[in-house]
């Protein structure tokens, strides 16, 4: 128990003290919900978890395709099980300012109806 709890502070301490350590993955997952959510007719309702599969472009370290499953809600309260897939880039700057970001591609599926939503950028 005591080497669990110094573990966890030693995490928390390594966030506090230093923001490169969140990195492109974590960032990318953390923006792509935005861009999913301005897709959904009912974004309030999406319930994301936390496994997601990255694959780093390695020509470009700030790109990458991200896929990532999530629920929400149709219009009559039933949660529906999704997946998403985004090729997302970094463009510099702030971050958290999704403006700071685009994507080539957003393909969000239903997963019981194998639907496919297929989005790009509001350019």
């Amino acid at each position: 128990m005591k080497k669990t709890l110094l573990v966890v502070i030693g995490l928390v301490f390594s966030f506090i003290s230093c923001d490169s350590s969140v990195d492109i993955e974590s960032r990318a997952s953390i923006i792509s919900k935005d861009f999913v959510k301005e897709r959904l007719n009912y974004p309030a309702t999406a319930d994301f978890g936390w496994d997601t599969v990255w694959t780093p472009d390695y020509l470009d370290e700030n790109r990458g395709t991200l896929l990532k499953k999530f629920t929400a809600k149709n219009a009559f309260g039933v949660p529906i099980e999704y997946v998403y897939k985004i090729d997302i880039r970094y463009l510099g700057g702030e971050w958290t300012d999704t403006s700071n970001w685009t994507y080539d591609y957003l393909i969000i599926e239903e997963v019981q109806s194998r639907k496919q939503h297929y989005y790009t950028p509001n350019r």
